[in-house]
């Protein structure tokens, strides 16, 4: 669902996590463009991603209309989450060390959340975890701690890339690569991978220009 004047994502993370991280855009290492601009835009990312689901959106977007000066500075507590693990993950893709201060930032919000949670039992006679719900726009921050914290500790960690277009334009978006091979190499074919498809065609065509010259 895309609520009226706000942001279209592209989803292309192959994970909420990153998918989050890539709601920066543009050329995210050296033009970035801010596409959380609105606390609604954090909204109507919640909803397409699912990470939000009909019911809560709705408490947020009142919310939002009943408190609006708090709503945007939760959306910039959301934001500097965001790269601050943006960060951390960049360093997991490049197979190198996080900083300091954004592995301390991203580990005091996911202590945060854990003390927020409560053992409930189920209709199943069952037990589970659940975190405590909130329309504000900050509440997301918690399940986003988690959930980067079981992709970081976990297996899948190894499979967190970024795209290869980076190294020439800055692209900087992650993905988790699902690939039978582990060889993907784009955030999306329809954007990093064609742009690269076109430069190496062009390269070709002035090599061959060059060759009939000599």
């Amino acid at each position: 669902m895309l609520l009226p004047g706000t942001h279209r994502f592209k989803l292309a993370g192959g994970h909420p996590v990153l998918d989050f991280l890539n709601t920066m855009g543009g050329h995210r290492l050296t033009e970035p463009r801010e596409n959380l601009v609105t606390p609604e835009d954090l909204v109507s990312w919640g909803l397409q991603s699912g990470w939000v689901d009909q019911e809560r959106a709705h408490a947020m977007l009142v919310e939002i209309q009943l408190r609006p000066a708090e709503a945007r500075a939760a959306l910039v507590r959301v934001r500097a989450f965001r790269e601050a693990l943006f960060r951390v993950f960049l360093a997991v893709s490049e197979d190198t060390p996080p900083a300091p201060e954004p592995l301390d930032a991203f580990e005091r919000e996911v202590r945060r959340a854990w003390t927020e949670r409560r053992l409930v039992r189920t209709a199943e006679h069952a037990y589970r975890w659940v975190s405590a719900e909130s329309a504000r726009l900050d509440a997301v921050i918690p399940g986003l701690a988690l959930a980067a914290s079981d992709l970081l500790t976990g297996p899948e960690r190894s499979r967190v890339r970024i795209c290869e277009a980076t190294a020439v334009d800055g692209c900087g978006w992650l993905f988790l690569d699902t690939s039978r091979n582990g060889t993907r190499r784009w955030c999306e074919m329809s954007t990093c991978g064609n742009k690269y498809k076109a430069r190496r065609h062009y390269a070709r065509v002035r090599a061959g220009r060059r060759t009939r010259a000599e």
